[in-house]
């Protein structure tokens, strides 16, 4: 699970420590509902699976969004990593794009993305430890207007947990959602403190391909269960607009990733909503309220800067009712 929030990019992303703090409750309101949802039922079917319980238009709506905001976040997060994190040239972040993706997807359909998740979290707990780094402290707080962007920004670093309710979690205890809490939340305090090497920072490049990597494993593990078709299907579409975007990879980024955040935060309230209504416990009910707010709050400033982002939502409805024929007699 811990894979899922990467500690070195959160580390080295420099939260100042007033807003790491105000944050607090927002991620760890977002922690206990996934944890709600895998005490429910750990499945590959995640957060649908709970919403199907409670409402289908419902479930088809949330997978539908998830499944579109997960899949471009995976093209575009390659893109950010291999063109603007590395600053590569054309020819060679494509190729490496490229190999990346068809690593990644063998290393899913091998069943060995795990062993990769293990050596990728032992590695970054060891270069997030500050040896050599300097003790800096973050910048001051910001205006109001800048603090609750900022507050927005550092709850939403750990949303992909989420992503963790859509593995196979049988046997595993639902409480060990507890150590990535823990780990994601040092990994802030110590950003805020410290300021890493050139070198490390540029490292923490590996631990986005590592949040790739678990969204693909999060939605291939979900299309799986439609069938393998649908599966191959999703895969080979997204080498194409991997592909595709690759001569104007910046503009790719910048629609693709507007396109999936809008749809990301509506996609949360939904499944919150279903998972709290299922569990039917107050603290579900009292923690919908800060993780709903936060999801809101994302929508609206993605409107606010991108005002093209409520555009793509049509594309979404489209792929719901999609998803809605193919799903109805399969799941």
């Amino acid at each position: 699970m811990i894979s899922t929030v990467s500690p070195l990019p959160l580390a080295v992303e420099r939260t100042n420590a007033d807003v790491a703090l105000l944050s607090l409750p927002l991620i760890a309101s977002v922690f206990y509902l996934t944890y709600v949802s895998l005490n429910l039922g750990w499945t590959p079917l995640g957060f649908y699976a709970h919403a199907r319980d409670v409402n289908t238009g419902l479930a088809y709506a949330q997978a539908g969004l998830w499944l579109f905001s997960y899949l471009l976040y995976i093209v575009y997060t390659i893109y950010f990593v291999f063109f603007y994190e590395l600053r590569l040239s054309l020819v060679t972040g494509s190729i490496l794009s490229l190999a990346f993706f068809l690593a990644s997807a063998l290393l899913i359909e091998l069943g060995l993305s795990n062993y990769f998740f293990a050596a990728s979290v032992i590695l970054q707990m060891a270069l997030i430890i500050p040896v050599g780094a300097r003790l800096i402290p973050a910048t001051a707080l910001p205006s109001f207007s800048g603090l609750f962007l900022n507050l927005l920004t550092s709850s939403l670093l750990t949303v992909c947990i989420t992503l963790s309710a859509y593995w196979d979690g049988t046997g595993i205890n639902p409480r060990l959602i507890v150590l990535p809490f823990i780990v994601s939340t040092v990994a802030i305090f110590l950003g805020s403190f410290v300021a890493y090497p050139a070198l490390i920072a540029q490292a923490s490049s590996a631990g986005l391909l590592t949040i790739v990597i678990a969204e693909e494993n999060a939605t291939l593990g979900f299309l799986r269960q439609l069938s393998r078709k649908t599966e191959v299907a999703a895969l080979v579409a997204l080498g194409i607009l991997l592909i595709a975007g690759f001569p104007f990879y910046w503009k790719a980024y910048l629609l693709e990733s507007t396109a999936s955040e809008s749809a990301l935060y509506i996609y949360l309230v939904l499944a919150f909503i279903g998972v709290a209504i299922k569990a039917r416990k107050a603290y579900a009910y009292a923690a919908l309220i800060p993780a709903s707010s936060l999801a809101v709050a994302g929508e609206v400033i993605s409107a606010e800067y991108y005002p093209q982002s409520f555009m793509y939502l049509i594309g979404v409805i489209i792929l719901v009712f999609v998803f809605y024929l193919i799903a109805k007699k399969r799941i």
